[in-house]
């Protein structure tokens, strides 16, 4: 059981995990860029996601709680609610991906309606190559709605989101080892992304920009940026002490992180690591509104 009372947790399964990778690629297959990364899975997204799925608020997570303990860096969030209890995960996605493309000009962003298709936008970015997803249900009085949450390695605020790719004529020009002929594949390889590195395409190494500064030292020192996304609805009106369930859930997120790596060995955790748990928490609770 989640912070909300009213989630119950469904574990997506593998062959689930395959058909959100290949909805995710086959979209991201369909740009026309220079260079548009394959996407893999990875459980530290996921787990993270779940975190939030399991507070049945249908709304963005706080900035704070997607700082990655395990890549220090923001991730990004896309939301899919649906009272369809049927319907494939994949095809949830499908939908919501397919609807909001048409919302989306090159350049123009989301021409037709403010916002509507920040959810495409964020899913191709090119750069991206980790996504994990999370779902689950919530067993409201009147009605009972599925919650699909995707975390992605990079996040939009580190990116214009009206260009989130490079265009090309000729699709992953870029590209030194390819997936499909439309896609680059490095694999899941990751780079130090809070120290300004990138994956470079052509070569499937790491480089770094000296002049771009850290997201996450812009996220902890961007005080607009976390109230912005402090104030959440709780869902059709129900008390949830939402900022209490977020903590919760961050700590527990964060603590499992380190039980699982150090299992059996707590008196030996890094200092670094757990400061960087109790930094987190504090910067959440430092957000939230003086009783």
């Amino acid at each position: 059981m989640g912070p909300s009372d009213f989630a119950i947790q469904i574990k997506i399964n593998e062959t689930e995990k395959q058909e959100l990778l290949d909805k995710h690629n086959e979209f991201r297959a369909f740009v026309p860029s220079r260079y548009m990364f394959r996407l893999y899975w990875d459980d530290e997204l996921a787990k993270l996601a779940q975190a939030h799925a399991n507070l049945c608020a249908f709304d963005h997570d706080l900035a704070v709680n997607r700082l990655s303990p395990k890549f220090k860096w923001k991730n990004g969030q896309n939301m899919v609610m649906s009272t369809d209890i049927r319907s494939s995960l994949a095809s949830l996605l499908d939908t919501m991906l397919r609807e909001e493309r048409t919302n989306y000009k090159y350049a123009e962003g989301c021409y037709k309606i403010p916002g509507s298709c920040l959810h495409y936008t964020q899913a191709m970015l090119s750069n991206m190559t980790r996504v994990g997803c999370a779902h689950t249900h919530c067993l409201f009085p009147h009605r009972v709605e599925r919650h699909l949450i995707c975390n992605y390695i990079h996040s939009q605020y580190a990116n214009n989101y009206k260009t989130p790719y490079v265009p090309s004529d000729t699709p992953a020009t870029d590209c030194l080892k390819k997936y499909n002929e439309k896609l680059c594949d490095c694999g899941d390889k990751i780079c130090k992304y809070d120290v300004g590195e990138y994956l470079e395409p052509s070569t499937c190494n790491c480089k770094k920009q000296v002049h771009k500064r850290s997201i996450n030292e812009k996220d902890l020192k961007d005080g607009t940026l976390q109230n912005d996304e402090l104030f959440i609805a709780a869902p059709n009106g129900f008390n949830i002490d939402l900022h209490e369930a977020k903590k919760r859930s961050f700590k527990e997120i964060s603590q499992n992180k380190l039980d699982n790596k150090h299992s059996g060995k707590n008196s030996n955790v890094n200092q670094e690591e757990q400061n960087e748990v109790v930094h987190n928490i504090h910067a959440i609770e430092n957000t939230l509104p003086h009783q």
